[in-house]
């Protein structure tokens, strides 16, 4: 699978919210996944093995039910490490505990969705081995 086949995958628990990314980044001619937790964004990753064949990026929102985002990256470090994760939150405490966990970068909420395609252009199509 080619690098710009791969899909964006949208982890954001606000169903207004994520909605919104998943038809921006469609629009913008992205393939999408999309979890609204933490368990099922575990799911999903499960079902495309290996990750970085069908994942290309990670949009990550760091409060999300059942596990963080910042769990979800501690986590997940060897099967992700070639995904570029984006973590997402207003809260810029959480953003600095995402960089430190390992996130490749961060976007403050709230953002348009000029910034957040800024972000994944900034980061797409990922180059395999060389996320973080």
């Amino acid at each position: 699978m080619s690098p710009e086949s791969r899909a964006v995958l949208v982890v954001e628990d606000d169903a207004d919210l994520r909605t919104w990314m998943v038809r921006v980044l469609r629009r913008a001619g992205h393939a999408v996944l999309e979890a609204p937790d933490g368990w099922q964004t575990l799911h999903v990753i499960e079902r495309h093995e290996p990750p970085d064949a069908h994942i290309g990026l990670i949009l990550l929102d760091l409060m999300l039910p059942f596990l963080s985002g910042v769990e979800l990256i501690r986590g997940l470090a060897d099967e992700l490490h070639s995904i570029p994760v984006v973590a997402l939150s207003g809260s810029l405490k959480k953003l600095d505990l995402a960089t430190a966990a390992g996130a490749t970068d961060v976007l403050a909420k709230p953002f348009t969705a000029a910034e957040m395609l800024g972000m994944v252009a900034r980061h797409w199509p990922p180059q395999r081995g060389e996320a973080r």
